[in-house]
């Protein structure tokens, strides 16, 4: 009998190793989709560097070419965070399933809430 319950640890073991395989590649998945998402925002930066190029050289002032691209840069990342925020919520409800803490949201101090996967499971 010793031997059963050994069986059924080991088991056990390759359902929670097989399961936390599935949920780190379903992670790597979506913070790649993440990743694609925010680098997908840049024609603000290259936005404000095109309106700052001209302006400096008139003025004989790189500040002006800095001031285009940084602000440029700052509204391009407000809009991703906006954009990608769906890709954040997911990444942290696999988290929250495989009981793994982002350390990014962790740092912040937000509390991590399961995203439903669909309408119907709430009624």
């Amino acid at each position: 009998s010793q031997s059963g319950c050994r069986w059924h640890k080991r088991i056990a073991m390759t359902e929670k190793s097989a399961s936390e395989a599935a949920a780190a590649a379903e992670r790597m998945q979506l913070q790649s989709e993440y990743q694609d998402c925010l680098l997908s925002h840049w024609k603000l930066c290259a936005a404000g560097l095109a309106i700052g190029l001209p302006v400096a050289m008139k003025t004989r002032k790189h500040i002006y070419w800095a001031i285009g691209g940084i602000s440029g840069t700052m509204l391009d990342y407000v809009q991703a965070l906006e954009d990608c925020k769906g890709f954040r919520a997911r990444i942290a409800s696999v988290d929250l399933k495989s009981g793994v803490r982002d350390p990014l949201v962790a740092s912040a101090g937000m509390p991590v809430q399961p995203v439903p996967e669909s309408s119907d499971q709430q009624a």
